[in-house]
């Protein structure tokens, strides 16, 4: 992970970067341009968090099935 993030979503933002840098030199950037990968981005970040998410639940349920099977005992 990188500064908190996955590694192939930080590797894509830096990638979308350097498009945007590159592009940037070629010709104006325009608003849709930039807002069109801002929203890439937000879009990978919220399945990113979803999928942790799942993965913390799932785990949050499984922990409370152990405890409760220990209550029990």
């Amino acid at each position: 992970m990188a500064n908190g993030y996955p590694e192939d979503l930080a590797r894509t933002c830096a990638e979308s970067l350097s498009v945007v840098f590159k592009y940037g030199l070629e010709e104006p950037i325009t608003r849709r341009y930039i807002d069109m990968h801002i929203e890439l981005f937000e879009n990978r970040s919220k399945r990113y968090w979803n999928e942790w998410r799942e993965e913390l639940l799932s785990r949050l349920d499984r922990l409370e099935s152990k405890v409760d099977s220990l209550i029990r005992q």
